[in-house]
């Protein structure tokens, strides 16, 4: 699918009064996009596992984002949920609803990056398909029913520039980030004519998000953007008219950073891996 040009603006969509259901929200994109919402108006119902009480080893918490964006006089809820249990998915979906009437947005950022290959253990596999592949497609599933009541509805999933090139340790991220895309133009095709746009932005520069700098994945090269750049990408797709659906869209298409960081952070990622080829 075709990139949203560097040279292209689309007039913004009005989000005053909307509502946003991001996961993920406890830290790097998810945390940034929910921040980013809410300054233009949306409530956002942020959903992740991590909390004060429940803290990861990761820094960030729910509570950390939802009280940055009231802080400055913003409209924000925490729902706790994980995304390995299905139940709990739709239970976020509808707490969302049950707190604020209505749902506009759902933005699919949460995922699982565990490393493995083909030959890893069961569990592995279940653990990355089930919240990079089947949490979005049941989030979606849920949220459409509330998108007609609304008018029309936006969903954006986050993937990876694994699902087009082979990076190890992450062959079955990869694998999960590839279902996610097809699962991306594939719902969009279910849907189009009812005013739902399904979208994807595959992060293909390395973003220095609390949880690269846990797992010592960043280390300061440059062309690593901050998760903040990666948020304005994610918006930049919602302030598309809805009728743009199905798409692809590669972080560095978008114009979040001057051409320089843009062509750093592209050779960056793709320097550490290979394209995956079939045949």
């Amino acid at each position: 699918m075709s990139p949203i040009p560097n040279d292209v603006r689309f007039p913004s969509v009005v989000m005053e009064g909307q509502v946003a259901l991001v996961t993920g929200a406890s830290r790097g994109i998810g945390a940034a996009l929910a921040r980013s919402l809410a300054a233009r108006g949306v409530e956002v119902v942020c959903v992740a596992r991590s909390t004060a009480a429940r803290p990861s080893s990761t820094r960030g918490t729910l509570d950390e984002t939802v009280a940055a964006i009231r802080a400055v006089g913003g409209r924000a809820h925490a729902v706790v949920a994980d995304m390995r249990e299905e139940e709990r998915v739709r239970d976020a979906v509808r707490t969302a609803i049950a707190l604020t009437g209505r749902l506009d947005i759902l933005v699919n950022n949460a995922a699982a990056a565990v490393p493995g290959d083909w030959s890893a253990p069961r569990k592995r596999w279940d653990l990355l398909l089930d919240v990079n592949v089947r949490a979005p497609m049941v989030a979606t599933q849920e949220a459409v029913a509330h998108f007609a009541a609304a008018g029309e509805g936006r969903v954006v999933n986050v993937s990876s520039i694994a699902a087009t090139h082979a990076i190890a340790p992450l062959e079955l991220y990869g694998l999960s980030k590839a279902a996610l895309e097809h699962l991306t133009v594939s719902t969009a095709a279910a849907l189009a004519g009812r005013r739902v746009a399904v979208n994807c932005l595959r992060v293909d520069i390395p973003v220095a998000s609390e949880g690269a700098m846990h797992w010592d994945r960043y280390d300061g090269s440059p062309g690593w953007l901050e998760p903040q750049l990666a948020a304005d990408a994610l918006m930049a797709i919602l302030d598309q008219p809805v009728q743009r659906t199905g798409q692809i869209v590669d972080l560095s298409d978008v114009a979040v950073a001057d051409q320089d960081v843009r062509r750093a952070g592209r050779a960056l990622a793709r320097h550490a891996s290979t394209p995956v080829r079939a045949g």
